[in-house]
């Protein structure tokens, strides 16, 4: 190795949880970081603050709370930002480290306004930018703005479906960054993925939440919707973080 040359940084292993089983099931694998939210079934939204305080009190890990007022998209009405400015509030006396936001116009750029107000309601604090991101119609202005904004990374798959599928555009954003911002990788990894997926976007932070679905305790007769979207578990099943799934993407994304 050259004398001006430094070994790579580790690659940064964010877990997403939305529920007290995931806790137990990250920080046996020695993660990096957690981030809370509810209702993973619909990609997200806010967590409990009784959530948020639970595991505050069992982690020194560092902590990043959601902060999405409802599912679908991202076009926010001001009540809905008053909403998500006094949930901020209470998450930074929660204590967590950062929160992540998001926010679009209607023609698909990024919502300075908004993200300049939800940013400002969490003084102190780190603040990510979601995978509205992904969603912007122009991803290298959304880059920029994102700086200029002060953001600390971004969650992206790329623009694309998956973080997988997505890998040449991330490496791209990587470069354009240049440094300025981190870019965090998620959507779709696995460990069976994870590798080649490095390999190709040069990622050196990845999120996932390694969810899997497993019955619950309940054996009632009948399956009665109770208004679940058809993604969504069912009202004998529960969604659950698969901790076999953690340690095999710790040991690929970290072998040796």
């Amino acid at each position: 190795m050259a004398s001006d040359e430094r070994p790579a940084a580790p690659i940064v292993v964010e877990v997403c949880i939305d529920a007290p089983q995931g806790l137990a099931a990250a920080t046996a694998c020695a993660v990096d970081r957690l981030e809370l939210c509810a209702d993973l079934s619909c990609g997200g939204v806010t967590p409990s603050l009784g959530f948020v305080d639970w595991v505050r009190a069992r982690t020194d890990l560092p902590l990043v709370a959601l902060v999405r007022p409802r599912p679908g998209d991202f076009v926010y009405e001001t009540d809905e930002l008053d909403v998500a400015v006094r949930d901020i509030g209470h998450l930074v006396r929660a204590g967590v480290e950062a929160v992540c936001i998001g926010a679009l116009r209607a023609d698909g750029r990024l919502d300075a306004s908004a993200l300049e107000r939800l940013r400002d309601a969490a003084p102190g604090l780190e603040v990510v930018l979601h995978r509205a991101f992904d969603l912007a119609r122009d991803l290298d202005e959304a880059l920029e703005l994102a700086i200029e904004l002060g953001f600390r990374r971004i969650l992206t798959s790329g623009g694309a479906a998956s973080a997988p599928a997505g890998a040449a555009r991330i490496a791209a954003l990587t470069a354009r960054a240049a440094g300025r911002i981190e870019l965090l990788a998620g959507g779709g990894l696995r460990a069976n993925n994870v590798a080649a997926f490095l390999a190709a976007s040069r990622a050196r932070g990845v999120h996932l939440s390694a969810g899997a679905l497993e019955p619950g305790p309940w054996r009632g007769a009948g399956d009665v919707s109770l208004g679940r979207p058809a993604a969504a578990p069912n009202e004998a099943q529960r969604r659950t973080t698969d901790a076999a799934e953690l340690v095999a993407f710790l040991q690929a994304v970290r072998p040796g």
